[in-house]
């Protein structure tokens, strides 16, 4: 459990970045503890959703692919959010300014890289540290490089900016990753299961099954 934000047996909203998102009336679960991650910011209810966390893992907020700016545009949106970063970037002199005004920034390091595939994996490994129970996921079609591939939308947002340099090498390397990454979504489900944690897919399409799924206007039907 993670020390002074544990939400022992509570439910938490995971918004993932896949173009479905887009589809669905995501405005309803507001007034839910919700994470948000990379360009999830982009999503035109982010500021009236008001999430509680935003997770960064990629190298690219480090490396200048990404702009750092956009934990400004985040934190003008929602003030009080915490950011969620691995533990090596607290030393990077990139986030020293936001240290330094008190922004809220969980330096953390999933414990088990058996479960890490992509940023989802992290995302569900960081709410069981937290003591969520119920764990419901949308934009999570794990479709994307598939997507860019044949020149489709691969997020909600249309394409990551550096997609038109990925070369034939990138894209095996992709879709390596892309079947390692749903081999660790199976382990991911089968340890939820162990634990006691429930997670339900509510993402329209995609190929992600290996959790349960269900229809988010069921879920959360119009009031």
């Amino acid at each position: 459990m993670i020390k002074g934000l544990a939400n022992e047996g509570g439910t938490l909203f995971v918004a993932l970045n896949g173009p479905s998102i887009k589809k669905q009336p995501i405005e309803r679960i507001a007034g839910m503890d919700c994470l948000f991650v990379n360009q999830g910011f982009r999503l035109p209810q982010y500021k009236f959703l008001h999430p509680k966390y935003h997770v960064f893992i990629d190298k690219k907020l480090v490396d200048g692919t990404w702009d750092i700016k956009w934990l400004d545009e985040i934190l003008e949106m929602v003030p009080d959010i915490t950011f969620v970063m691995p533990t090596a970037w607290s030393r990077n002199s990139l986030f020293a300014p936001y240290v330094q005004r008190g922004v809220k920034i969980l330096w953390w390091d999933a414990p088990c890289q058996r479960f890490i595939h992509g940023v989802s994996g992290f995302v569900f490994q960081l709410a069981w540290a937290l003591g969520y129970k119920k764990i419901y996921v949308t934009g999570y079609e794990q479709t994307a490089t598939p997507a860019y591939i044949l020149k489709q939308a691969s997020h909600f947002y249309g394409f990551d900016p550096d997609v038109n340099s990925h070369d034939v090498h990138y894209i095996m390397k992709d879709l390596y990753l892309n079947a390692r990454h749903l081999a660790c979504a199976f382990r991911s489900a089968a340890y939820a299961k162990k634990i006691g944690v429930d997670i339900i897919n509510l993402t329209e399409g995609g190929i992600v099954d290996m959790f349960r799924r269900e229809k988010f206007e069921d879920v959360f039907p119009l009031r």
